[in-house]
């Protein structure tokens, strides 16, 4: 087939967007699937590229309860952040404390009078509750991040703190990057370590058409892109752009994020069957597939000046 030449004026951009069909590259870099791939260089492993209108944020990270977070009070902990901080966040209402204490009664038993959702601190949630961690997101060089000072626990690897203790919220990749001088040999117990969470801040054209936070979100097993987009109640073609997604037929890997562009304060969304965290078995990245096509679609625009 034949390909013509096109005279570009010097005021035009263009845009190039690659591989498996079609891809309107709108906002972020889907971050593809090398959570696992600590040791070679992924620019989108990195993070999420400082193209946020206002340089910092505050925003909120979905993460789901797990051994031994299983309280909000050892989650708080481990997000650099209180208990009642995350069970605000997460709708949880903890102020029944006060009134069973009045009465001499357990707060649950007022919780569940009551029709309230009851929490107590200290109390274990259920295996995979989903919460809502509010966070600070920030301009770091290229790159938007929050940045949490993680306590090195026994064991640790940077791929075991990525993929399963933040449950891929960041990547080993961006955590080798923020620590240069300590490898996995030289972790040792109580060490602090920089974990930079994966976030971005509403462009200027996102804050045009409504968009107040991007929720860093890690896709579940039996998550789609059709399945997230109704579980926050958003247009599909905005979770697409948000992400950099093919338009038709996403792939889309557990334990990786995405922003979910939202015009509102978050809510959990609806309960699921959610998985434990990936295994700690690296993983080659993906191929692509023999019969792929590679499309190159050259998009002109002005930019203002």
């Amino acid at each position: 087939m034949a390909v013509g030449t096109v005279a570009i004026p010097v005021w035009l951009g263009m845009l190039i967007i690659g591989n498996y069909g079609s891809q309107i590259m709108a906002g972020q870099v889907y971050s593809q699937d090398y959570s696992e791939d600590c040791d070679n260089f992924h620019a989108e492993s990195s993070g999420y590229l400082c193209e946020g209108f206002a340089k910092e944020c505050n925003t909120f990270a979905l993460y789901r309860a797990q051994e031994p977070y299983t309280s909000l009070d050892s989650v708080g902990t481990l997000f650099n952040t209180d208990a009642a901080t995350i069970a605000s966040a997460s709708n949880f209402d903890m102020t029944i404390d006060k009134v069973g204490r009045l009465f001499n009664t357990d707060p649950a038993m007022i919780a569940n009078a009551s029709n309230l959702t009851y929490i107590h601190s200290s109390k274990f949630l259920k295996e995979n509750q989903p919460l809502l961690i509010p966070i600070h997101c920030q301009c770091a060089t290229n790159y938007s991040q929050a940045n949490l000072n993680y306590t090195v626990q026994r064991d640790d690897t940077y791929l075991k703190i990525a993929n399963q203790t933040l449950e891929g919220l960041t990547t080993c990749q961006a955590m080798r990057e923020q620590n240069p001088n300590i490898g996995d040999n030289d972790m040792e117990t109580g060490m602090k370590l920089m974990a930079p969470l994966r976030c971005a801040c509403p462009t200027r054209q996102q804050l045009e058409q409504g968009v107040k936070y991007l929720l860093s979100y890690i896709a579940d097993v039996e998550d789609d892109d059709q399945v997230i987009a109704s579980k926050f109640n958003i247009r599909h073609q905005d979770l697409i752009s948000a992400n950099g997604l093919e338009e038709n037929n996403p792939t889309i890997y557990p334990y990786t994020t995405l922003l979910i562009p939202l015009n509102h304060t978050p809510t959990i969304p609806p309960e699921g069957p959610f998985a434990p965290p990936p295994p700690l078995v690296p993983s080659s990245p993906p191929q692509p597939d023999s019969n792929s096509r590679l499309f190159v679609v050259l998009i002109s625009f002005a930019i203002e000046e």
